[in-house]
């Protein structure tokens, strides 16, 4: 089970073990699937190593010389940046030093060795939000690598996140779903932040998004008598964050949108 993260450098070695024959090489890729021909990452080595580069790959500079009947081939690979999962393949060769290839060699594939590259986007909520207090919504995310996620809430735009919204979150949901209390104030300021449990330098944070305090109507329409024919005026007052007013008489709807106020023209008895 190896685990990385984006760009991280990690250093590999490879042996090629033999009982009678003197020499060996190999042939070392990190490709996209177990099968297909795309590289993966940036395999590098250093001087000493008996290894050399060649479309991507790396294999012997020349018949590296086996020490107690192996030969180790050092390497390091730079992770893409892209998260997913990666094969690390290779096949190493035992020569019986000759100089050709004979029945005297003998060949072996290395079982594909699968390199996690972990990663975290959430996408919700995004920087155009706003969520209500009072009210359920989804936080989402792509995870890849991860088991279980701790999600946490900063007020201040992410210097801190003091409130912890939920723990060992199973990250393979790819969703929670958060009660926001009314005690949260209004604002537009506070960030999510989704973290690996078992890893906490693996998170990701949201865009700055808004949260309102649910709607509350301050100020009630008042009673009032008219005339037949003339022109009624109804309004209200609301504090916190409004998507949609509607307005009834009894249980049928006689006005909806964003409009707090209500008129109705040459009203009839």
């Amino acid at each position: 089970s190896f685990k990385f993260k984006p760009g991280q450098q990690v250093t590999f070695t490879v042996s090629v073990s033999h009982q009678s024959n003197p020499k060996a090489g190999v042939n070392i890729a990190v490709k996209t699937t177990e099968t297909g021909s795309t590289n993966a990452g940036t395999l590098s080595f250093e001087s000493g190593s008996g290894l050399r580069s060649e479309n991507g790959e790396l294999t012997h500079s020349s018949a590296k010389n086996m020490s107690d009947k192996k030969a180790d081939f050092t390497f390091s690979w730079t992770a893409p940046n892209n998260p997913g999962n990666y094969y690390l393949r290779a096949i190493g060769n035992a020569v019986d030093g000759n100089g050709s290839a004979n029945s005297g060699d003998h060949y072996n594939w290395l079982t594909p060795k699968e390199l996690t590259v972990v990663g975290l986007d959430i996408t919700s909520p995004i920087a155009t939000t706003t969520w209500c207090t009072e009210t359920n919504q989804n936080i989402t995310w792509n995870s890849t690598g991860i088991t279980q996620l701790k999600i946490e809430l900063s007020s201040d735009g992410g210097t801190s996140f003091p409130i912890t919204i939920a723990n060992n979150v199973n990250a393979n949901n790819g969703s929670y779903s958060w009660s926001i209390p009314n005690t949260l104030e209004s604002g537009n300021n506070y960030k999510i932040k989704i973290s690996d449990v078992s890893d906490a330098s693996i998170n990701t944070i949201s865009s700055a998004f808004s949260i309102s305090k649910a709607p509350v109507i301050t100020s009630h329409p008042q009673s009032t008598t008219i005339c037949e024919g003339t022109t009624l005026n109804l309004s209200i007052s609301v504090s916190g964050a409004v998507s949609n007013y509607t307005w009834k008489k009894g249980n049928i709807v006689v006005s909806s949108g964003n409009n707090p106020n209500l008129v109705i023209n040459n009203v009839s008895l």
